[in-house]
């Protein structure tokens, strides 16, 4: 069986667009499965308070602001700063061997990942800070997160993996409460808990002490998806359909009021003086 495979290379807006207009049609049958490499940069508001991302500093350095909960309900904030990559799959669940229940889906896409991480000589596993935990640490650290929802009779999967992270941009545009750090037990090796990202996160970059170029890491996970999912990904973009979509869904996904939903008021107070 044939997959798409679909190199995005728009901004965050376009991208959730893009992604729309893919989930419809694959719905509806008119376009094939989907897997979807990503690396824009955006800061994704998620289900949390506008008041956990520092709206300034993205505004002075020009990375997007994003509703992420569209398709993928991320609690986040969450920040892609284009070191990261962004995985989004999409399937048709309907007469197939393919999971139709989320939290299996999250079972394979976790084993995906650790099958990744295994390929650069790294031990991967599943954290233990909850029963069933979407994160995949490396020596304690998160290297990636996965999620997966229903949308008609298709499945959507998500991951972010760290290949690389810019832990002084988070820093400057993330307002993350101490006492979220605290929540997830992690420990240092002197017993105190992880009160910074750097402190939490861990990047292939950092694993390995090495960069790792993104079409490496591409390669190796089309690798294995294609052995876990059995199929072939095959190199495409957009339909026809998928591109008059795109562009009628575009200005949606841009605006303040898509983006910023509840937070709205407090946006529209601060927008004058950003």
């Amino acid at each position: 069986m044939s997959w798409r495979l679909l190199d995005f290379e728009g901004n965050a807006y376009e991208m959730y667009a893009a992604l729309r207009a893919i989930v419809n049609e694959v719905v509806e049958q008119r376009s094939p499965n989907t897997v979807i490499f990503s690396h824009a940069k955006y800061v994704g508001l998620g289900t949390s308070s506008v008041n956990t991302i520092n709206i300034e500093e993205c505004k002075k350095i020009g990375i997007p602001v994003v509703q992420d909960t569209q398709l993928i309900n991320y609690k986040g904030p969450s920040t892609m700063d284009g070191g990261p990559i962004w995985l989004p799959i999409v399937y048709r669940y309907e007469d197939t061997t393919y999971p139709s229940d989320c939290l299996i889906a999250v079972d394979w896409l976790i084993e995906v990942i650790i099958n990744v991480c295994k390929h650069f000589g790294l031990e991967a596993e599943r954290s233990r800070h909850r029963p069933r935990s979407n994160d995949i640490v490396v020596k304690t650290k998160k290297i990636s997160g996965v999620s997966a929802d229903k949308y008609g009779d298709s499945m959507i999967m998500g991951s972010s993996f760290l290949s690389d992270f810019d832990f002084k941009l988070a820093d400057k545009i993330l307002k993350i409460p101490r006492l979220r750090f605290m929540a997830k037990p992690h420990y240092t090796s002197k017993g105190w808990p992880h009160y910074t990202l750097e402190d939490q996160l861990m990047t292939l970059r950092k694993a390995l002490g090495r960069e790792v170029p993104p079409a490496e890491v591409k390669e190796v996970f089309i690798k294995v998806l294609e052995r876990k999912f059995e199929m072939k990904l095959i190199k495409s973009g957009l339909t026809e359909r998928e591109e008059e979509q795109f562009k009628e869904l575009l200005p949606t996904f841009t605006s303040d009021q898509h983006n910023f939903g509840k937070n709205i008021g407090y946006y529209e107070a601060i927008k004058d003086r950003l």
